[in-house]
């Protein structure tokens, strides 16, 4: 059930099939607020059902009778913690900040994908940015623009994207699923929740030194972000962010 004050992947896509209706004119959000609601209201009213702004089971099946594709399951976070072997607010540091609570989050890296496969340079769109060389156009970088990619050369396109709540290069979904990219593509589709712990587990578990840094009393974020986002994961603040994702995480 949605209310007003819900967080997290199934306020996304809430708000993205809102989006799409015509109900909601604002962009997929992760938390459900008074916009949201509102649109949710209209929709209810519109598909004859009680309009009280709540995504309860009614409203939920009348959304999938209009095309809605359903909520995910979430992980318990405890559990997905203990499988990556990391702590839970440490956990949920990453899913605020790197997907904002969406385990259907991906994000096409085209300059990684011309890495890869310098052929394919001037196939695909691509416009660095003036801080590096990766896009920050979202039309560069959505799920339409790793299809595209994806039809000049899957494998390629797989590894050149981050996948799921925590945002886990494809490297690691391609090692999951036998290096079979229409395999892989399928298995996230079909449970981007599940997908998005297994790449959060396959990522600590090939860099042990990393879940030291997120086991320290307190967690050393500096060489954590490093490790899991890059040398210039300052540039962009990106400990600051996951030190205060903890923070919160700690204190709800």
């Amino acid at each position: 059930m949605l209310t007003k004050g819900s967080q997290g992947p199934n306020v996304f896509r809430w708000s993205a099939f809102m989006r799409q209706k015509g109900f909601y004119k604002g962009g997929s959000t992760a938390k459900f607020g008074p916009s949201l609601v509102r649109a949710t209201i209209q929709f209810q009213d519109d598909a004859g059902v009680f309009a009280d702004g709540i995504v309860g089971p009614i409203t939920t099946q009348a959304a999938k009778d209009a095309g809605f594709d359903g909520f995910v399951i979430l992980s318990n976070p405890q559990s997905l913690a203990d499988r990556a072997g990391i702590p839970p607010e440490v956990l949920q540091a990453f899913r605020e900040v790197e997907s904002n609570g969406d385990s259907s989050a991906i994000r096409f890296e085209p300059h990684l994908f011309v890495r890869f496969n310098p052929r394919a340079a001037g196939t695909i769109p691509y416009t660095p940015s003036k801080h590096g060389p990766w896009s920050v156009m979202t039309k560069e970088t959505n799920r339409a623009a790793f299809d595209r990619a994806y039809k000049i050369d899957a494998r390629s396109a797989v590894k050149a994207t981050s996948w799921g709540a925590f945002q886990v290069l494809g490297q690691h979904l391609l090692d999951e699923y036998d290096d079979r990219p229409d395999k892989a593509v399928q298995a996230f589709d079909e449970d981007p929740e599940k997908v998005s712990g297994i790449l959060l587990a396959r990522w600590f578990s090939a860099n042990h030194r990393a879940k030291q840094y997120a086991n320290a009393s307190p967690p050393d974020f500096n060489r954590l972000c490093r490790m899991y986002n890059g040398p210039l994961y300052a540039k962009h603040n990106y400990h600051v962010r996951m030190r205060k994702a903890w923070l919160k995480a700690r204190n709800d």
